[in-house]
């Protein structure tokens, strides 16, 4: 039996085995891109999705995967929406105009409610969210 954890990052893309002890027995990398969607970078769920589907079919063949794990920092989000298309992570290394840090700020709450500091760059990911909607007010059928 073994336990695979999938950890899902902007530089890399890990699969590790584990067993009931706690000794690795596998350890798979993939370095991540980003590629460039209406002016926005984001990560490339495709590619990932092909080399973890991959690394996953030949790991089962050596091993009786019982579990799998993801992890993650949770500064991205892939939105998936009802037909199963989705809507890439946006990097969050990516800069805002002024307006959309302006709007997030005057909408987030305080960091005694939240415990999130505002950070730079796209490192919250209510940004994100937020930058997701104002591309796509009514929510429905985001771009890919």
């Amino acid at each position: 039996m073994a336990y695979a954890v999938l950890d899902i990052g902007k530089t890399l893309a890990k699969v590790t085995l584990w067993d009931r002890h706690g000794n690795m027995l596998a350890r798979e990398t993939r370095a991540n891109q980003t590629i460039v969607i209406d002016d926005l970078r984001h990560l490339d769920v495709a590619g990932i999705d092909q080399w973890l589907g991959n690394k996953l079919r030949s790991l089962a063949g050596q091993y009786e995967i019982e579990s799998i794990f993801p992890v993650g920092h949770g500064a991205a989000a892939v939105i998936v929406q009802s037909d199963m298309s989705y809507k890439a992570p946006i990097d969050y290394e990516q800069d805002y105009d002024a307006e959309t840090r302006s709007a997030y700020s005057r909408l987030r709450d305080a960091f005694g409610i939240t415990g999130s500091s505002l950070l730079p760059l796209g490192l919250n990911l209510g940004l994100q969210l937020l930058m997701a909607l104002r591309r796509n007010p009514n929510g429905s059928k985001m771009p890919l």
